[in-house]
């Protein structure tokens, strides 16, 4: 902003999904706090929540599940003709249970669950994509590879793209993204919307800013919180006809973590509990018992939110989703 040398005679507005302080310092308002500190909060705030209901977005959150639930979930399925249940929980226990060779069952997981409860369900009207978002590059370079493996073992058409950026060595050799997915790296964002590319899998890259609407699922297997949290999960949440839903399979952030919960309720204001089934968080109240705590309540959400009344300085901030 400084080389940019702003004008004294324009007004300038900032629109951010998830607010930093300094930019609230710079483009919002100046309220008291106690103890002769300051603090700023945006002018004006169209909330996730609202945007949801007005049908712009989708909740993201509404059918997110931790792998632990996910496998409590698929042992209480029967009678499911879509689904095979007797597979999926000798899958989901090998995993759940003893971890062993992670990478090849995490990803005959996602691959299993995309085929029968995504393209199975026909969701988009068939045209529903993947994002897989990993931990690292090498982490990105061992998920394609047990991708190509398995889908060939299904027999199945789809194929996988995998996003990183730079040149990274792998057992001794070195790869590129166009390397791997044998065409440049500037066309991964239009071939991701042709036959048979169906999954993208990504290492730090599409993780923010990115627009497809085409995505309905994501498979996380990296710890997210607060800013990254929001930004990464959102991804999903653009409209598109035949899009109803979204579905969210975490491997790494489980129900027992609050995390995901706070990050979404500080920077969406939602005032409820809207995420997947979770055990009550019990917690010590003042008086020294035990209260049971929903996600908001937890994230301290009443404290957390922004005022509404209009700015009158020159210099404005708006938070959106």
């Amino acid at each position: 902003m400084a080389a940019r040398k702003m004008l004294t005679n324009a007004s300038y507005f900032a629109f951010t999904a998830t607010p930093k302080n300094k930019t609230l310092e710079i483009f919002g308002e100046a309220i008291p706090a106690a103890e002769s500190k300051v603090k700023h909060q945006p002018f004006d705030h169209y909330s996730m929540k609202q945007a949801i209901q007005e049908g712009f977005i989708l909740d993201v959150l509404k059918n997110y599940t931790p792998v632990d639930s996910y496998y409590r979930l698929v042992k209480t399925v029967e009678g499911d003709p879509v689904f095979d249940s007797k597979k999926a929980n000798k899958k989901l226990r090998r995993y759940v249970e003893s971890h062993d060779h992670a990478i090849r069952l995490k990803a005959g997981i996602m691959v299993d669950h995309f085929h029968e409860q995504v393209l199975g369900l026909n969701k988009i009207g068939g045209q529903a994509r993947a994002m897989v978002v990993t931990g690292s590059v090498r982490r990105a370079i061992q998920y394609f590879g047990a991708f190509r493996r398995y889908l060939r073992k299904r027999k199945s058409p789809c194929q996988a793209i995998v996003a990183f950026s730079g040149e990274h060595e792998y057992r001794w050799a070195k790869f590129t993204e166009t390397s791997l997915n044998k065409f440049p790296s500037n066309e991964i964002t239009d071939r991701i919307q042709e036959e048979p590319y169906r999954f993208l899998i990504c290492a730090e890259k599409f993780q923010t800013g990115y627009d497809e609407p085409l995505l309905h699922t994501m498979y996380v297997d990296k710890p997210l919180a607060g800013t990254k949290a929001v930004q990464t999960l959102t991804r999903l949440n653009r409209t598109y006809p035949k899009k109803h839903n979204v579905f969210v399979l975490d491997f790494q952030n489980d129900s027992k973590d609050w995390g995901i919960h706070n990050a979404v309720t500080y920077f969406m204001e939602y005032a409820y509990n809207f995420c997947w089934p979770v055990r009550t968080l019990r917690v010590k109240g003042d008086t020294g018992r035990w209260v049971e705590r929903t996600p908001a309540s937890n994230s301290h959400f009443e404290e957390n939110r922004a005022g509404l009344e209009p700015a009158t300085t020159n210099r404005h901030f708006a938070s959106c989703s």
